[in-house]
């Protein structure tokens, strides 16, 4: 119904000259064009629901169930890999840390997307509060009632190209949610905690790309309404319109590229942090740093140890 809505209104605005020019008795143009930009910014920077959505639920539960299968031979692994001291592939401290990580996943996976269906909630409060109000000038200056063919085919394709995206978007944000288990799953494990990021990182910013949108659809409308303040007349607004649609879909893709970018930075940090299996291994073969010997090599018939007892001797010999 929405976008039977917003074809009609477009086409009956650019088609017939007196809707355009607000030459019709008794006709409201300024009531068609907010109602056009209601069903335009309804269209585009609508949000599906996550929950309750069955399709989405059904995946939901398979992915819950898997989780739980790979969660336990998980602790399993990790119980043999303590007791019995079967290698797993990951030393004694990553397996401290993934033991929690597992429990904060398993939690999350449970209650995944009822926490979801809040984002989308969030973003559709701020798609809301920047819901553009636009004049029926503005709205032509926006290009998509403009008699220049050429304009109107760029600004139609333009559009086409932001359907699309916003088509793949809720597809993307309904799958990342139906599979949100098996990405807390892969959080928890080091090898694979930097793809799970990118799929989370990712579905954020998608998900704030509709708002984002809209303020710029707004502020483009804001504009185009003081064209007469800022000098711009005639085909210089319609350039303008011509880029606030080439802007719509600029900052989706700058948002989403800043958020891996981040994600990579986060994963380079973490790096350093993160426990080294060979700064282990030569911590059993050396002495400690309180100078005691290791389990690898003989230190008290290394020169350190018989420099160490010669020093210890001399301080004894000068104090007795």
């Amino acid at each position: 119904m929405r976008w039977k809505l917003l074809f009609t209104g477009l086409l009956l605005v650019s088609v017939v000259p007196g809707v355009s020019r607000g030459q019709i008795p008794g006709f409201n143009g300024d009531g068609l064009i907010e109602s056009l930009l209601n069903a335009l910014v309804a269209v585009l920077a609508n949000t599906p629901t996550i929950h309750p959505n069955p399709p989405v639920q059904e995946v939901h539960r398979l992915s819950l169930m898997v989780v739980y299968a790979c969660a336990i031979l998980v602790v399993m692994a990790a119980g043999l890999h303590y007791i019995v001291g079967v290698e797993i592939g990951v030393s004694y401290e990553e397996v401290r840390i993934i033991l929690p990580r597992l429990i904060v996943a398993l939690m999350f996976s449970t209650v995944s997307l009822h926490l979801l269906q809040f984002g989308v909630q969030a973003s559709d409060a701020f798609v809301e509060a920047f819901q553009p109000r636009g004049s029926l000038e503005a709205f032509q200056a926006l290009g998509l009632a403009s008699s220049f063919f050429l304009v109107t085919v760029v600004n139609s394709v333009l559009l086409l190209s932001l359907v699309v995206f916003f088509i793949i978007r809720n597809v993307y944000i309904l799958f990342v949610a139906a599979i949100s288990p098996l990405l807390a799953l892969a959080w928890v494990l080091p090898n694979t905690r930097y793809y799970a990021q990118s799929f989370i990182s990712g579905w954020w910013a998608l998900l704030a790309a509709a708002p984002l949108d809209v303020l710029v659809l707004r502020f483009n409308l804001t504009m185009l309404e003081a064209s007469g303040v800022f000098g711009l007349q005639g085909v210089s607004n319609w350039i303008l319109g011509v880029a606030s649609f080439t802007l719509m879909l600029w900052v989706p893709r700058q948002l989403y590229s800043v958020s891996q970018s981040a994600v990579f930075r986060s994963n380079r940090i973490a790096s350093q942090f993160w426990p080294d299996d060979d700064d282990d291994d030569d911590d059993e073969g050396d002495g400690g740093d309180d100078g005691r010997p290791g389990n690898g090599d003989d230190y008290w018939g290394s020169g350190e140890g018989r420099r160490g007892n010669r020093r210890r001797d001399r301080r004894r010999g000068g104090r007795w």
